[in-house]
């Protein structure tokens, strides 16, 4: 019954270490990459819930991370 509760904390791990989003900032510059980033992984929203801490920051800022995986991963975070 455990298992259940952290299987979504690592598909999210899995999916963020493995997916590649470079590509799709390529013609950004620096700043601008990550605005985009920070505006995709919705980080005002996590701010807003009062959830942010510097891992999960850290972690939003590494990959794309789709809103889906986003919401399990919350989800795994307030089951623990």
């Amino acid at each position: 019954m455990i298992f259940l509760i952290f299987i979504p904390f690592f598909l999210f791990i899995i999916s963020a270490i493995f997916h590649d989003s470079r590509y799709e900032f390529q013609n950004l510059n620096e700043q601008q990459s990550q605005e985009a980033i920070m505006s995709i992984h919705g980080h005002e929203v996590l701010q807003m819930m009062g959830r942010t801490s510097y891992i999960e920051s850290s972690l939003l800022k590494l990959s794309k991370i789709s809103l889906v995986q986003m919401q399990s991963f919350i989800l795994a975070l307030s089951l623990t």
